[in-house]
């Protein structure tokens, strides 16, 4: 298997916040880089038809997703915690689409392989074009106070 890391703790960080608060929503969150990583601490809430904080990492343009089979991220969470690795691609159209692999995060580093293939549509019905991959986003939706950390992260090959 062949990785290509983006990121790891020693490196600068793209990453970015995203949360519910764009569609009218009151969760909110919070990026910070530290000694292990970079955590995402989020208080989601379902008020307002809201319900999630995520952090996004957005592909260079120039980047051709062709040559990979998947994402693989080493993480962890301050509790056990099922939350959603999400892909934006170029073939969508509304904010709310996306392709998601629903995972479970423990406080224990875990190290994640998923290939593309795994990732759903929802809330459409387009067929992931991985051509078209824009970008890589770990999506907390559980109600409450939560916070999950990633120490490395990238794309990988068979």
């Amino acid at each position: 298997m062949n990785q290509t890391e983006l990121f790891s703790a020693n490196s600068e960080h793209q990453w970015q916040l995203a949360t519910d608060q764009v569609m009218g929503g009151v969760s909110q969150g919070t990026i910070q880089a530290h000694a292990d990583g970079v955590s995402l601490q989020g208080s989601v809430s379902y008020e307002n038809n809201g319900g999630f904080v995520q952090m996004k990492w957005p592909f260079a343009k120039d980047l051709s997703m062709r040559q990979f089979d998947g994402v693989w991220f080493e993480a962890c969470a301050t509790e056990q915690l099922v939350i959603d690795a999400v892909l934006k691609s170029s073939q969508l159209w509304m904010p709310w689409q996306s392709f998601r692999h629903s995972l479970q995060l423990t406080r224990d580093w875990q190290s994640f392989y998923i290939p593309f293939s795994d990732f759903a549509p929802y809330r459409t019905q387009t067929r992931l074009n991985t051509n078209s991959i824009t970008q890589f986003a770990l999506l907390l939706g559980e109600q409450g106070s939560h916070q999950i950390t990633v120490r490395r992260f990238g794309l990988y090959s068979v």
